[in-house]
């Protein structure tokens, strides 16, 4: 199983419990691949929380697991900074 279907997988699983990734929320999906740099902030920063890090850390573009790859390697990279919003864990209902 690639790193891809793992990831997928737990996703499909999260869905059936009734819950979802901010990633995986239409509403703010985008963020994670964002040409702006405030937005994949924002995108590192939801992640704070989500039950998938492990298994979304597995890939290296974007932000993934709380970690913005497209960054300059001279800053600190993908440092999970803040607080999660409304007391947010990660996920939320479907």
């Amino acid at each position: 199983m690639t790193a891809s279907d793992a990831l997928t997988m737990a996703l499909l699983n999260l869905a059936e419990q009734g819950l979802r990734t901010h990633c995986s929320d239409p509403g703010t999906s985008e963020l994670w691949t964002s040409d702006h740099e405030g937005e994949r902030v924002e995108a590192v920063r939801l992640c704070v929380g989500c039950p998938l890090l492990d298994e979304c850390r597995q890939a290296r573009w974007h932000v993934w697991g709380g970690k913005d790859y497209t960054r300059k390697p001279r800053t600190k990279q993908g440092s999970l900074t803040g607080g999660a919003r409304d007391n947010f864990v990660g996920v939320s209902p479907v």
